[in-house]
């Protein structure tokens, strides 16, 4: 499916997407477990973990809505020969990791992570780099265990306003249309489940003060509809991301200008190196 992850652009905008409002299911990154993945009983629950390398810190990617952790390939491949760990993983209901319980919201997102990584022998300090849906997750674990996190890298990533602030854009079927595609998700994430992240995020304490850079996409997205807002939509994705490199001090907006949403699959290399960029402002 496309959903927040792979979508249409109407999805795209409030998650993952891709081109089109009508939303055509893309290919899906390979559920095969590299040999470096093992499974994580967490809560009852088989989970799926990919860590390589060694030293700090802890880079953990997160994917965005109904995305695998194969969608990371070409970035563990770009940072192979780092002097710092990273780590991919499937949340529950994607690849090797069971489903978990609901409602499926970033408050939970960051207690299931925390405690993978816990399980998983995985310590801090953590940068977290999280796209689309994995935006809003990241940056409510960066709020809510701020001591544990040296710095964030969001990718495309979901701003906790964007759903208050595209509606209104967009024409009652419209509307609907978006909701009712970004529920066709593995991950049993309801449209009411993304508000409730969104909100979590937006209640939770002030960010850290640490070193943030966002990406956003460079290439609008294809749409097939012809009365959908183009321009307004891509106008406000660029302001919300401008905004979340703005959420510390020093913080920095990258432009993957031959990418649209999946920027860590067309563009590795720019991921790459904003993860770099952000584990030596750390410091760590």
């Amino acid at each position: 499916m496309r959903s927040l992850a792979g979508m249409a652009l109407v999805v795209a905008l409030l998650g993952c997407g891709g081109p089109t409002p009508t939303a055509t299911p893309s290919p899906a990154p390979t559920t095969t477990p590299a040999p470096t993945f093992w499974l994580v009983q967490v809560g009852g629950r088989t989970q799926a973990i990919d860590c390589r390398g060694s030293g700090k810190p802890t880079v953990v990617l997160d994917g965005g809505l109904g995305v695998y952790s194969g969608t990371w390939v070409g970035v563990l491949d770009a940072l192979a020969n780092e002097s710092f760990r990273v780590c991919r993983y499937d949340r529950p209901g994607l690849g090797e990791s069971e489903a978990g319980p609901k409602p499926r919201t970033s408050e939970r997102f960051v207690t299931e992570l925390r405690a993978l990584l816990e399980a998983a022998g995985e310590r801090p300090p953590y940068v977290l780099v999280g796209h689309s849906l994995g935006g809003l997750n990241v940056q409510l674990f960066a709020c809510e265990l701020r001591d544990e996190v040296a710095g964030v890298v969001f990718v495309d990533a979901i701003h906790p306003d964007l759903d208050e602030r595209i509606e209104p854009l967009l024409t009652p079927a419209q509307v609907a249309q978006r909701r009712e595609e970004l529920e066709l998700n593995e991950e049993g994430i309801r449209f009411e489940d993304i508000l409730a992240s969104e909100d979590q995020v937006r209640a939770a304490p002030e960010f850290p003060a640490v070193p943030i850079v966002a990406i956003a996409h460079g290439v609008h997205f294809t749409v097939t509809d012809p009365d959908w807002p183009e321009q307004p939509v891509e106008d406000l994705w660029a302001e919300l991301q401008r905004d979340l490199s703005r959420l510390a001090p020093g913080g920095k907006l990258v432009i993957a200008t031959k990418s649209q949403h999946r920027i860590q699959e067309t563009e590795p290399e720019v991921v790459a190196a904003a993860i770099r960029e952000v584990v030596t402002g750390s410091g760590t």
